[in-house]
């Protein structure tokens, strides 16, 4: 056979390699996904008003003191853009003016925050703390989504039939459904108009894309830190769908704490069905045990 109809491996080697770079390239690319952090964002004045710059501010979190700084600019603003939810306190210094501490600023998913901080004439050894609850804005002020949250408190107390967490959806305005929340309607919409995400990865079965709130993953309550819900002007970064669900999972804090739980479910007094009553048939019988533990802490401590 002719030499220049023979392949040598060396050049079979180098088309294989050649075939496996876009491949290569991919794997390295960043998995698009929802932005879970949230904007905030305040202004600092004297006591007279006006506006302050140049104050030092301090952004702690309050369950692992990871912090970041901010200066305010010639207007007295000062901005966090990406801010993880929790609940955080503000610090801010001046020299000839006293620290002023905000705490309690509490920062939900996908829901800015504003907080307005006055500073008082004195020594920056002295310190003025206050709540939050009396500096901050209670009402979206950055943009025109329409969104409702549940934090960790409601999603722990609030009743469940069952430990599947999709269900306290049911409880926000606007998401109506008749056969149980894996098939709820957001404002009116179809299933698949929805867009349900777990810690910013889409949940939702992308092959057979119908019911809005049925996750590939099972969503339980002890593992769910937050919900958001918006459901309508969602942002650029949200990804598809007329509605957004989000749900965040719990993350660790600078302390170790953890929880056993225990469910049980049973038939004692459920009422038979109408059309099984009417033919005699007995109840259907339920018996349901669920029971397990959660930990949680550190891997490094004010991270």
């Amino acid at each position: 056979m002719p030499h220049e109809l023979c392949s040598s491996p060396s050049r079979k080697l180098r088309s294989r390699w050649i075939a496996l770079i876009p491949i290569l390239l991919a794997a390295f690319l960043p998995v698009a996904a929802q932005v879970l952090t949230s904007r905030v964002d305040g202004t600092v004045r004297d006591q007279s008003g006006a506006v302050l710059p140049g104050v030092s501010v301090t952004l702690t979190n309050a369950d692992t003191n990871a912090a970041m700084d901010a200066v305010t600019s010639d207007i007295g603003l000062f901005v966090f853009p990406q801010v993880p939810r929790g609940i955080y306190g503000i610090t801010a210094q001046l020299p000839g003016f006293k620290t002023a501490v905000v705490e309690g600023v509490r920062v939900e998913l996908d829901t800015p925050a504003s907080v307005d901080v006055v500073l008082e004439v004195g020594g920056v050894d002295e310190q003025v703390t206050v709540s939050a609850a009396l500096t901050q804005a209670v009402i979206n002020q950055v943009n025109a989504e329409i969104n409702t949250n549940l934090n960790r408190e409601q999603v722990k107390e609030l009743p469940l039939n069952g430990r599947s967490v999709t269900q306290l959806a049911l409880t926000q305005a606007g998401v109506t459904s008749v056969g149980g929340a894996r098939t709820a309607s957001i404002n009116g919409t179809r299933g698949t108009f929805n867009n349900f995400t777990l810690d910013g990865i889409n949940n939702q079965d992308t092959f057979i894309r119908t019911d809005s709130l049925f996750g590939v993953i099972p969503v339980r309550e002890s593992f769910i830190e937050e919900i958001n819900i918006t459901t309508a002007n969602s942002e650029v970064d949200a990804g598809m769908g007329a509605s957004q669900t989000q749900f965040v999972t719990r993350s660790g804090t600078n302390e170790y704490h953890g929880e056993l739980y225990y469910y049980h479910l049973n038939d004692a007094l459920n009422a038979t069905d109408f059309f099984n009553n009417a033919a005699g048939v007995p109840k259907e019988r339920i018996l349901n045990h669920q029971y397990g533990f959660s930990l949680g802490g550190p891997i490094l401590k004010d991270k």
